[in-house]
Order: C-alpha cells, then structure tokens, then sequence
C-alpha cells in the first residue's frame, strides 16, 4: 500500500510539473513548496492515530496549513511576475543540421 501510494505521488508530481511548465513556467519554482506539501501529508499520514484517518481534522496540523497559505501565496505573486529567464524551459528548440 505504502508503494502504490509513493508511485501514485511520483506520477502527481510529474503531471503537476508538465502542466506548471504548459500554463505558466514561473510555476516552477513553486515546486519545491509541492514537494514539501506532498512530504508534509505523508509524514502525518505515517503517524499512528493521525488525523489523516479523519480529513476534517487536518486544519489542526499546523506545519501543513503553513505550507497551503505558503504555496497559495507563492502561486498568487508567480501569477504577476514575468521571468524571461524561464522561457527556456518551455521554448522548442531545434537541433541544427550543418550542411556542407
């Protein structure tokens, strides 16, 4: 169970990064605060009698509803900010061919 449950993360963290880097690259580089999320959850998950088994108890966890008001506010100012610099990462490149 525990397996499934890190591959099924594995894979969210995959498609959440191919879709920042489709809608807005400056995404990205709130990453780190979704890994954070996902390794938060599950060390209180691991817990015994956590409050994972009752979801409505989750808002007590101090550490995780941190992280939420972080990765919201780190969403809401990438939202405004432009940083050419990024670009890179969702630019189609080409490989050039010489030609003699």
């Amino acid at each position: 169970m525990l397996l499934s449950g890190f591959l099924y993360s594995q894979l969210a963290a995959f498609f959440l990064a191919v879709f920042l880097i489709k809608y807005r690259v400056e995404y990205l580089l709130a990453l780190p605060l979704f890994a954070a999320l996902f390794t938060t959850y599950l060390r209180i998950a691991l817990k015994p009698s956590s409050s994972a088994m009752a979801p409505e108890g989750l808002f007590r966890e101090r550490g995780l509803i941190v992280l939420v008001v972080g990765l919201a506010l780190a969403l809401v100012v990438l939202s405004g900010l432009d940083l050419p610099m990024l670009e890179v990462f969702s630019s189609p490149f080409y490989i050039e061919v010489f030609r003699e």
